[in-house]
């Protein structure tokens, strides 16, 4: 039976779903450690942001972005085949700082 609390509805299960991340946080899965498929993600989700960045900055050569771009294609393939090791590496070979700066070079003003 669910119940209603200020137009949530909240069911048992639930509540029970609740009460054991909140009292159990070692059973959370985001503690669990990462797999192969995770780091790969990571890597690319981080340097593929650096790269587009970048580009929106204007701060960094062409030519580099374009190497950078087809260093994380060459990564993602090797983590692809399985050699996390050597993907790992040229993620970490690639040239690109977080680099600062403003929210609004994302926004688009029409």
């Amino acid at each position: 039976m669910a119940a209603s609390f200020s137009g949530i509805w909240v069911t048992p299960v639930g509540t029970l779903l609740w009460l054991a991340t909140m009292l159990l946080p070692g059973a959370s899965l985001s503690s669990a450690p990462l797999g192969v498929d995770e780091i790969c993600a990571a890597y690319d989700l981080e340097l593929v942001s650096r790269l587009e960045d970048h580009a929106l900055v204007g701060a960094t050569a062409p030519s580099t972005l374009a190497s950078a771009a087809f260093t994380i294609l060459e990564a993602r393939a090797a983590c692809l085949s399985g050699d996390t090791a050597a993907a790992v590496g040229l993620y970490e070979a690639i040239p690109l700082s977080r680099i600062g700066m403003s929210p609004f070079h994302r926004m688009q003003i029409w």
